[in-house]
C-alpha cells in the first residue's frame, strides 16, 4: 500500500467525527499493512476509543510487550471472550502470562468434568499456544494440570506434539 493511501486511512480512522463503520474499516485496510512506525500511533489509541480493542490485538499481533496489561484484562472478562484473546499470548509471551494461564488452567480444573470429551472455550487456544511453549515450560504446564487435561483431544495432542518422556508416558495411560 502507498504511503499517501495509508496516511489517509490513518486520518480516516483517527477523526472521532467521522462514522463509526468508516472509522472501523479505514482502521482495517490501515492495519493490513505494517510499518515501523505503527506502534507508536497504535500506542496512542485512547481506551475509551471505539477503536480500542483493534488497536489491542494490533499491538499484540505486532509483539507489543507494552501491550501485556491490556491483554490481561481481557483475559480476566467473559469466558466466550478470554478465548479469543488468548490467541493473542504466544506474541507476547511473559511471566505475567504465564501467571494467568495457571489461573486458566486452575479455574478450568475447578469446572471440568472428569470424563473423556470434556472441553470448555479456550481449550483449543490455550493447547496451541502450551504446543508453541519452549518443552520444558509446555510439559511442566500439562503435567501439572494433567489431571482434567487429559479428557481433552486438543491436551493429549498438545502432549504428543511435545512429546517428552513424561508425557507420552502420561498420554500411554489414558
Amino acid at each position: 500500500m502507498s504511503r499517501e493511501s495509508r496516511d489517509r486511512l490513518l486520518s480516516l480512522w483517527q477523526n472521532q467525527e467521522n462514522d463509526k463503520y468508516i472509522r472501523k474499516q479505514a482502521f482495517r485496510f490501515w492495519a493490513s499493512t505494517e510499518t515501523d512506525a505503527d506502534l507508536n500511533i497504535l500506542q496512542s489509541v485512547d481506551s475509551s476509543d471505539s477503536l480500542a480493542e483493534s488497536a489491542l490485538w494490533e499491538r499484540l499481533k505486532r509483539s507489543d510487550h507494552t501491550a501485556v496489561p491490556g491483554l490481561l484484562l481481557k483475559l480476566k472478562g467473559e469466558t466466550n471472550k478470554r478465548s479469543f484473546w488468548w490467541q493473542y499470548a504466544r506474541a507476547v509471551w511473559c511471566g505475567e502470562l504465564r501467571e494467568a494461564l495457571e489461573e486458566e488452567l486452575s479455574a478450568r480444573r475447578a469446572s471440568a468434568s472428569r470424563a473423556w470429551g470434556t472441553t470448555s472455550d479456550t481449550d483449543h487456544l490455550i493447547s496451541q499456544l502450551i504446543m508453541a511453549l519452549p518443552s520444558s515450560q509446555a510439559e511442566e504446564l500439562l503435567l501439572e494440570h494433567w489431571d482434567h487435561l487429559q479428557f481433552s483431544d486438543a491436551f493429549v495432542q498438545a502432549a504428543l506434539y511435545v512429546a517428552t518422556p513424561p508425557l507420552l508416558g502420561h498420554v500411554e495411560q489414558v
